[in-house]
């Protein structure tokens, strides 16, 4: 039987080895490191009664979450899409781990809501894919950092609300805001400002 020196090398290695895979992924540009979604985020974005995707949401225009396909585009651990399911009533949730790859055969044709964690340099080609691949109504989170605007002043993506969010100093998914977006067909959208981001 192992004792605990041992567990605890073998867990430490193993977490080394992830974290050294997924900078690796970050350096290279061809994704984002695994960051773990603070728990003050998955309760911002679920609280049963005040929560951005909670079954009492406006956001959602009344929809049943029961008949809603929600994708997380970057979801690591996959704590998001558990919760999705468990915490927010979602009829379905898919993940897609944060590589260039990957994301760009992301299926968002049948998704109600996508959330997104990228990082900046990943930001343009994602904006770029949910323009092009999401129905109209369609709802997407940015988790920390704004999307740009395709396709000129007008884009199909509109800023509807920004909701920023304190985490423990020592948490790694660092204290900042959830932005809300909504697909409009390209005739219907406005220009927006795009949100300042603080540091």
């Amino acid at each position: 039987m192992p004792d605990m020196l041992e567990v605890g090398l073998f867990a430490c290695v193993g977490a080394n080895a992830v974290l050294g895979y997924s900078l690796a992924c970050t350096l290279a540009r061809r994704g984002a490191p695994y960051v773990p979604t603070a728990s003050a985020k998955l309760h911002a974005l679920y609280a049963a009664r005040h929560g951005l995707l909670a079954q009492s949401s406006r956001l959602l225009k009344q929809q049943p979450h029961q008949a809603l396909h929600l994708v997380d585009l970057g979801s690591g651990d996959g704590a998001l899409v558990r919760a999705a399911t468990r915490r927010a009533g979602f009829g379905r949730a898919t993940g897609y781990e944060a590589l260039v790859e990957e994301l760009v055969e992301a299926d968002l044709s049948d998704a109600d809501v996508v959330l997104v964690y990228g990082v900046p340099p990943m930001m343009a080609p994602l904006a770029a894919k949910l323009v092009r691949d999401l129905r109209p109504d369609a709802l997407v989170v940015s988790n920390n950092y704004a999307l740009p605007v395709v396709g000129g002043a007008c884009s199909a993506l509109v800023l509807e609300r920004v909701v920023h969010v304190d985490t423990p100093v020592w948490a790694p998914d660092s204290s900042g805001p959830l932005l809300v977006y909504r697909k409009v067909s390209p005739r219907m959208s406005q220009p927006k400002m795009q949100p300042k981001m603080q540091p």
